[in-house]
Order: structure tokens, then C-alpha cells, then sequence
């Protein structure tokens, strides 16, 4: 923008700062322009979905007509390129990364909002050059961000927050168990507030993802398609679906297709425990003018979010390595072997997770079978091929075979046992948890060699006493 344009805004946001007023719905308590101010930029600063929640029910108001009139040509003149003149409504990019909004698009003056807001947490200055980018730049930047289930901070780390890094643009950040020190990038919508209620701990100690993206273009102008005649006779129309073509791009040269759910399952692996990505949602920078937001879409849980006591269950950065090259071999996996490997690893996760033992051993049942078992072996004698194919995969030498060919003898006959009676005799519950650990191990072994491997066997040469070469 011109240096006289810059100071035609500059001046236009004094005066509207001077001539704002803060109404409230009539069950929240007046605040003053300064009050509102404050906690603008406390919201900036911590994590305080109790604060942001308040503060939705505010709405800013210039009082005189005639500065806002020229506030929001102002915004038409110089984002008329984005903005359809009939509905007068655009689509900012928190849209297209599913932060907020509907479909129809954002009226303008929202806009003029977020404008405001800027200008008084971080001055005018500030609000400026966020306009000035709206209008000069194409693509701007967002942070993803994914709550994990399963890896915790360490005990000894609770009271501060920690990064450790994955690659450049994609970071763990393990959270604290003080409030106070959270990040604000943390949802702090109606969502996070409603999930606070019934889960006060929902972030307190748990491991996020954080992965730097890229948005383009900040602003669409909404696409509406022809009129349509209702029953009444009155004439409607309705967005475009698929007409917000959004781009977004991992800002990672070493993982630009950043796959999440891989990588859970790389971590399970390596660190020995369940991890799963429970909850993502992206966050912009509120300093952003294609940070605004409407209602409409919110993130969503995949699942109820416990209050996991705190364990051991934390990521170190020493795992770091063999988590990324664990990653890079599931992905890397040709499509009929990866569709193969799923279900051994969907079903030991699930193992870890299942409340009963006589669950976990039918996961495990389940997860062996699809690992040492195809078609043509259900029609032959299924608990010898079973133990034979696990033994001659994980097994070092012929003595070593012939153990594991009786364990895995026993897992059989205990996948056996609960599938047809669902039970476990008072006996075998003793000795349960041990043998299902042993199990589990042995699961996770298996699975670990396929990847080392990057293929299955061919069973067809198995030989018990060979060494293999």
C-alpha cells in the first residue's frame, strides 16, 4: 500500500478506537474498551479457553456511523477482488484448514472486526501491516496442530512445557501440568470449553504435534450457484460446493507429506505403548486478518478424552531416530503389503488398549494369524503352520525355532481357548498378564522384522533346521 494509504487506515482506526463501545449479550457483564483490551492480549499470551469463551459474547461497536462506513469501504476497495458484492461475504483461509466458519462464507464486517481487535492488543501499527499483508501477499501460515493419546510428559518435566524436534517444521511439544504455562495456540473455542468441563486435564500432561504449514490463497470470494424456486415461491440460493480451493503445504523439506496416523504407529512401535492422534485442529496466528473465524465448523474428537494419570509413557529425544526411520519404512511399503501389515498393528495397538484379558488375546490371536497365516494354510493343519512360519521368521537358530515353535504353539492354543469359550479358566488367569506381555512382545518383534525386511516371507521356503542366508 501507498504511505498515504497506510495513513488514511491509521487514522480511520484512532478515530474508531476512540468512538468503540463493547456490547454484550445480556447475560455477561458490561466491560469497558480498556477491560476488553487487556484481555485481548492476555489471550495472546496464555492459554485461557475460560477467558475466550466470555469474550465471544462481546461484540465491538463503532459508534459513529460515518468512520465505520469508511473502516469497511475502505476493506471492499481494497479486497474487492475476494469479496462477492451480492451476498457481500468472503472466505478467509481459516475455512480452508477447517477452523471456523460455513460454507455461504464470512460477512465483511467480521473483517473489520478482527481488524480492531489487532489494533488494540498489538496497536496500529500492528493491525496495519497484518492489512497491508492481506492485501499484498497470496498464502500465509498456520501451525497443525494434533493431540495425542498415549505418550504423557515425563514426571520429571510436568511443570514446564518441552519441544523436541522431529525436523525442521514438525515438533513434539510436551505439555505441563500447570495451566498457566500452556500455549495459547491451544483450541480455546466453545469446544475446548465444553471438553474442560467434563475433562479439566484434557491437555494437562499430554504430547501434541505441532507441524508448520502453509495456507493459500488468504481470502476466496464465495461461489453461489443458480436460484432456486422453494415451495412457497420464494427464490434461494446456495453456495458452490468445492469452491473454496483451499492449498495447504508442510512447510517440511524432509517430510512434505506428512502422514499423522503412520506416525502413531511408528511411535507405538518403537516406544513400546499405544499412541493414536485423538483430536487436530490448525491454528493462525490471531494477529492475522485470515485468522477470522465464524461458527460453523469446529475440530472434533475421534474419541472421549480421558484424564490419563500421569506414567512413563514419554517420548525421549534419543527415540527420535528410530521413530522417523520406522516411519519412513511403513510409508515407504508397497500398497498390497502395507494393507497386509494394518491389521497385525491395528490389533496389537489394539491389545495394549483392551480392558479384559480375554480381548487382548483375541487382538493378538487376530494380529498373529494375519501375520503367519494366508488363505491356503486354513485348509491344512493351521496350529503347526502357524508355529512353524513364526518360528523360522523370528528365529536365530535351530534351537531357537524349536523353542519359539512351542510358545507360539501356546499362544494358538490360547487364542483358541477364549475364542471358543470367551472365558479364561481361574487358572490361566494367573499366569494371564505374563503370558500376554510375552505375546505382545513377540507381536511387536514380528512386526518390527517385516518393516526391517520391507516384505513378508515367502513361507514356501521354510525349512526348520536351515540357517537362513
Amino acid at each position: 500500500m501507498k504511505l498515504e494509504t497506510k495513513q488514511e487506515l491509521e487514522q480511520l482506526l484512532h478515530e474508531a478506537i476512540v468512538h468503540l463501545k463493547i456490547n454484550n449479550a445480556e447475560f455477561v457483564e458490561p466491560i469497558t474498551v480498556e477491560t476488553y483490551k487487556e484481555n485481548l492480549q492476555s489471550l495472546r499470551k496464555h492459554y485461557r479457553p475460560d477467558l475466550a469463551s466470555q469474550m465471544s459474547f462481546y461484540h465491538l461497536d463503532i459508534q459513529n456511523e460515518v468512520i465505520k462506513s469508511k473502516l469497511l469501504d475502505f476493506i471492499n476497495v481494497h479486497l474487492k477482488d475476494y469479496i462477492n458484492k451480492e451476498e457481500n461475504l468472503i472466505q478467509p483461509a481459516s475455512y480452508g484448514i477447517g477452523n471456523g466458519g460455513s460454507l455461504s462464507g464470512q460477512p465483511v464486517e467480521m473483517l473489520l472486526t478482527k481488524l480492531l481487535q489487532i489494533a488494540l492488543a498489538s496497536k496500529v501499527k500492528r493491525a496495519l501491516e497484518a492489512f497491508e499483508k492481506t492485501v499484498s501477499e497470496t498464502k500465509g501460515s498456520f501451525k497443525r496442530i494434533i493431540l495425542l493419546q498415549g505418550p504423557t510428559t515425563k514426571i520429571q518435566d510436568i511443570h514446564k512445557l518441552t519441544e523436541i524436534q522431529i525436523c525442521e517444521g514438525i515438533r513434539f511439544v510436551c505439555l505441563p501440568n500447570v495451566p498457566q504455562k500452556l500455549p495459547p495456540y491451544l483450541f480455546a473455542g466453545g469446544f475446548s470449553s465444553l471438553m474442560l468441563r467434563s475433562h479439566p486435564g484434557i491437555f494437562s500432561l499430554k504430547t501434541i504435534i505441532v507441524i508448520d504449514c502453509e495456507v493459500s490463497p488468504l481470502f476466496i470470494a464465495p461461489k453461489f450457484g443458480d436460484p432456486t424456486v422453494n415451495s412457497d415461491g420464494s427464490k434461494s440460493i446456495s453456495p458452490v460446493k468445492d469452491a473454496y480451493p483451499f492449498q495447504i503445504k508442510i512447510k517440511s523439506t524432509e517430510y512434505p507429506d506428512f502422514d499423522v496416523d503412520i506416525f502413531c504407529q511408528a511411535i507405538s512401535l518403537t516406544c513400546n505403548f499405544p499412541c493414536e492422534s485423538i483430536l487436530t485442529w490448525g491454528y493462525i496466528d490471531t494477529d492475522e486478518i485470515y485468522s477470522v473465524r465464524g461458527t460453523g465448523l469446529v475440530p472434533t474428537a475421534r474419541c472421549v478424552l480421558p484424564n490419563e494419570p500421569v506414567s512413563s509413557n514419554g517420548i525421549s529425544e534419543t527415540q527420535i531416530p528410530q521413530i522417523k526411520r520406522l516411519y519412513e519404512n511403513l510409508a515407504k511399503l508397497n500398497k498390497d503389503t502395507r494393507e497386509k501389515l494394518q491389521i497385525p498393528i491395528d490389533r496389537w495397538i489394539k491389545s495394549k488398549t483392551s480392558q479384559t484379558a480375554v480381548d487382548k488375546i483375541i487382538d493378538l490371536g487376530i494380529a498373529f494369524e494375519a501375520l503367519y497365516l494366508s488363505e491356503t494354510d486354513y485348509n491344512r493343519e493351521i496350529r503347526f503352520r502357524f508355529s512353524l512360519h513364526a518360528a523360522w521368521h523370528l528365529g536365530k537358530d535351530k534351537a531357537h525355532r524349536e523353542e519359539l515353535m512351542k510358545e507360539f504353539k501356546t499362544i494358538y492354543d490360547w487364542r483358541s481357548k477364549v475364542v471358543h469359550t470367551g472365558k479364561l479358566s481361574k487358572k490361566a488367569e494367573n499366569v494371564a498378564q505374563e503370558f500376554i506381555t510375552n505375546a505382545q512382545n513377540l507381536c511387536r518383534d514380528s512386526i518390527l522384522k517385516i518393516l526391517e525386511d520391507g516384505k513378508f516371507p515367502d513361507w514356501n521356503d521354510l525349512i526348520l533346521g536351515e540357517e537362513s542366508s
